[in-house]
């Protein structure tokens, strides 16, 4: 797995490794890592498939997330994916508001019945490929496995003592 080395000092480098989503443990999980010298990628063995991405563990230097322009407060992406689900398959809600106090997460059905409510404090910060850099990163994996198809909304609600809330919503299509 590629990782950008303009991000990671290299007294950091240690702390850099490959994780997984557990969905049991409903949280990512760090494997043994190997650091490819001269080339900037990560490697790693394991023994099933999942969603696999190269985080940071520990404090981040001020340059780099710990302080740093990321950090500032306000909205730069909201989104599902997959969207949409099919035969089941998991949702990561994902949000990136720069550092938040906590980020509050509700969806929807059709019908305007609240089906999830849960607050997020763990952050990541990562770069996801989506065109924006690295950025301060709030997922949440909601196993669609126990409702029906449908269109739902979903809404964030990022909070930051002494600043405006930043609020973003979107829709996710679910097929079964």
């Amino acid at each position: 797995m590629p990782y950008d080395p303009s991000l990671v000092t290299t007294g950091e480098l240690g702390a850099v490794a490959i994780y997984y989503f557990d969905p049991v443990a409903d949280s990512w999980s760090a494997l043994p890592t190997q650091l490819v010298s001269g080339q900037y990628t990560l490697t790693t063995q394991t023994g099933h498939f999942s969603r696999y991405q190269p985080l940071h563990n520990g404090p981040l230097s001020p340059a780099i997330g710990g302080g740093g322009a990321f950090d500032v407060f306000g909205l730069r992406a909201s989104y599902a994916f997959p969207n949409p689900s099919h035969h089941g398959a998991a949702v990561d809600l994902r949000i990136q508001p720069g550092l938040a106090d906590s980020v509050d997460l509700h969806v929807y059905n059709s019908s305007g019945k609240r089906v999830l409510s849960t607050t997020l404090t763990a952050v990541n910060f990562i770069d996801d490929g989506n065109g924006l850099g690295p950025q301060d990163t709030y997922d949440y994996v909601w196993d669609v496995g126990g409702i029906g198809s449908g269109v739902y909304t979903f809404v964030f609600d990022a909070h930051r003592a002494g600043e405006h809330d930043v609020i973003a919503t979107g829709k996710i299509g679910v097929i079964k």
